[in-house]
């Protein structure tokens, strides 16, 4: 952990992955909040900031990232980073970032390992559940910051499940129903190439199908 004079802003947040569903939905919910927000994601061309500068000038750094690009990441801005930020990361897998957020943890920085779960594009993501989990004894700051950002997002708070039993935990809700919808449209894809006519094929459907 590096220990400089210049300390982050506290009312500038950091978005990783600005660029996609989540990570775009959090900076303009930010921006709405009048916080300054730094879009850190090499997608968005001139607009990127670059990451370490960002956490060097964010006091609060957002991550809406894969695994591996949240720990490349935290690689590249390590340096940088002081006991005045707070780390809210949002992947949908936590085995592979546990290691990081445990040895952030023990260096003193507050992470809170969360997951919104549903698709940032909803008309409204009011009513939905975000799991929050502690990262170890200097999480409470950190799950501070994601208690208000979900709280002002009006979505349904969940505290109780640990980190470490979070992907097994959601494994037969998340994992297998999406390995199964992928499983179904690659066989559709495949037999639609041999002719297959999805409209013929659902006229001769049992009733079920319809239902």
């Amino acid at each position: 952990m590096n220990e400089t004079n210049s300390e982050p802003d506290e009312n500038t947040v950091a978005v990783y992955g600005a660029a996609g569903d989540w990570g775009s939905s959090i900076a303009l919910h930010y921006e709405e909040q009048g916080r300054r927000v730094l879009r850190v994601d090499p997608k968005l061309g001139d607009d990127n900031v670059d990451q370490v500068e960002a956490a060097k000038k964010a006091s609060k750094l957002v991550f809406a990232v894969f695994p591996q690009q949240f720990n490349e990441t935290i690689t590249a801005i390590r340096s940088v980073l002081t006991d005045k930020h707070r780390i809210i990361e949002t992947t949908s897998v936590k085995q592979d970032v546990i290691p990081t957020l445990t040895s952030l943890d023990e260096e003193g920085i507050s992470c809170a390992a969360t997951h919104p779960m549903i698709a940032s594009k909803m008309t409204t993501v009011r009513g939905q559940v975000a799991l929050l989990m502690s990262c170890g004894k200097n999480s409470e700051a950190a799950l501070a910051e994601a208690r208000k950002l979900y709280g002002d997002m009006e979505m349904i708070m969940r505290e109780d499940i640990p980190l470490e039993s979070h992907d097994i935990t959601n494994a037969p809700q998340q994992g297998m129903v999406h390995l199964a919808n992928i499983a179904h449209l690659a066989m559709l894809a495949e037999l639609s190439r041999k002719g297959l006519d999805v409209n013929i094929m659902r006229s001769v459907a049992t009733g079920n199908y319809r239902l």
